[in-house]
């Protein structure tokens, strides 16, 4: 995907996958810039061929969960994901993250039922595999659009887990969408990652900071998944999506005045 061009890096992959389709590396891809451009159903596709491959892999089963989550596909979804994941090769102890996955498709469905038991369950690990979890668990209240749960998850995942990049950034999504500006900016501000940048941006944009704002969304121009509507909205917010929009249509305002 050099450059970002996520549509070149589609037709690559694709024709790679066309001359010997069990290659992992090009269904990596696939699945990554199928997600960057909303092409959910591709990226569904993808991760469940990565997930056939390698049963072991936590990782491209949450990639599944992901890509499932993003085509509404309801109650289908979490029987979808458990179909291609119950021959997995699993330690006994990392059935509960396994069990996270299938539990934010279900509350995605519309029944948090399987989510709240799964936090009774996570109470009882130690706390680095309970932080996890309950990382896990923030996420898909995050997506689920249900914010005020999901930073109070990821708050106390944080509490369990303390200094883990991907909580640290995931609260601070959170925290932006429940209008927690200060623990937003200090959240983001930890690390240099694009999630973060983004984050980032929009909070100093809302706090009146355009100038700081603009010049954020500068470092990620080159990255055309954050012009992406369908993925942004999904990952991040629709209301995200347009706070984005508006910061880079600022900055090539100020860019065209200069010429």
């Amino acid at each position: 995907m050099q450059r970002y061009d996520y549509a070149k890096a589609i037709a690559l992959a694709s024709r790679s996958l066309k001359l010997k389709s069990a290659q992992v590396t090009p269904l990596e891809v696939l699945y990554a810039a199928s997600m960057y451009t909303g092409d959910f159903a591709a990226a569904g596709n993808a991760a469940q061929k990565l997930c056939q491959q390698d049963q072991e892999s936590l990782a491209y089963a949450r990639d599944l969960a992901e890509a499932l989550a993003a085509q509404r596909l309801g109650a289908g979804a979490a029987a979808r994901f458990q179909e291609v994941t119950r021959n997995a090769k699993r330690p006994p102890d990392s059935q509960l993250q396994y069990d996270v996955e299938v539990a934010g498709l279900t509350l995605m469905a519309g029944d948090e039922s399987r989510m709240r038991d799964l936090g009774r369950r996570a109470s009882s690990l130690s706390p680095k595999p309970a932080g996890e979890i309950l990382e896990r668990a923030g996420r898909w209240y995050y997506l689920a659009g249900k914010h005020e749960e999901a930073l109070r998850q990821l708050t106390s995942a944080q509490e369990l887990y303390p200094g883990h990049p991907e909580v640290t950034v995931a609260l601070g999504w959170a925290a932006l969408q429940n209008n927690r500006m200060q623990t937003a900016q200090s959240s983001f501000q930890t690390s240099s990652a694009p999630e973060a940048l983004a984050g980032l941006a929009i909070t100093e944009w809302r706090m009146e900071e355009r100038d700081r704002a603009i010049l954020i969304v500068s470092r990620l121009a080159g990255d055309s998944r954050w012009r992406s509507e369908r993925w942004v909205s999904f990952t991040y917010g629709p209301t995200n999506y347009r706070s984005l929009a508006e910061i880079e249509t600022e900055r090539l305002r100020r860019m065209k005045a200069k010429r």
